[in-house]
């Protein structure tokens, strides 16, 4: 039932950013400067990126959907971001197929290829609309508490944040190969981890979640990509 209910949420959510993205596409095109499009694509981490200060005039638009996998992040390109024509497209994706391993820990490597494939895709579709492609690597989980705190991984299961801060980190890596003339890899997860490879506590929400100053952190570093 919970499984039904988050699935009617999410087609309603997209529903909803597929309107908004042909709306934006009439405003863009009546619009009186010719400000270049930054866009932001992937998940809930996406979603709540607010847009760096240090970048000049530009016309920022979200297109984050909480939840969605790369694989949903993917279907739904077509129509949320090559209608626009960004000029800039910054991917944040991956995460939630990782917490796939949490159901399924056996498939661990499967899940990192199948990853590290559709975030590919992502990039050349992306690229494909005539986009600079700013890949973000995949943000940090934070450790599981050593107390009895309430978690997201569940009491008594550090091996789960283990495993999930483990594929993230290799997909990270793997990532590296997919820089190109149009697209720069912005690597989010070193400037958000201490050295154990966790999120830092000074950037953490939640364990999959970072908060203000960790967005503030990211786009000190990332204003200066978004430059025509």
């Amino acid at each position: 039932m919970l499984e039904t209910i988050e699935r009617l949420k999410r087609t309603i959510k997209v529903g909803l950013l597929t309107a908004q993205t042909q709306i934006d596409r009439i405003q863009l095109r009546m619009r009186p400067s010719h400000a270049p499009v930054i866009l932001f694509l992937g998940d809930s981490r996406a979603k709540a990126w607010p847009a760096p200060e240090t970048v000049g005039p530009h016309i920022f638009l979200n297109r984050g959907v909480g939840f969605d996998t790369s694989r949903q992040v993917l279907q739904r390109l077509p129509s949320h971001v090559a209608p626009l024509c960004p000029q800039f497209v910054v991917v944040q994706a991956g995460i939630n197929d990782c917490k796939e391993l949490l159901l399924a820990p056996q498939k661990h490597a499967i899940i990192i290829q199948e990853t590290l494939t559709t975030l590919r895709q992502i990039v050349e579709q992306a690229r494909a609309t005539g986009a600079h492609v700013v890949l973000s690597t995949i943000f940090p989980v934070g450790n599981a508490p050593t107390s009895g705190a309430k978690s997201f991984w569940g009491a008594g299961q550090p091996e789960a944040a283990t495993q999930v801060r483990n594929a993230v980190i290799q997909i990270n890596q793997g990532l590296v190969a997919l820089h190109a003339a149009d697209v720069t890899i912005f690597d989010a997860a070193n400037l958000l981890q201490n050295a154990a490879g966790w999120l830092d506590t000074a950037c953490a929400r939640d364990e999959l979640h970072i908060n203000a100053a960790g967005y503030q952190r990211l786009n000190q570093a990332l204003g200066p990509l978004l430059q025509i």
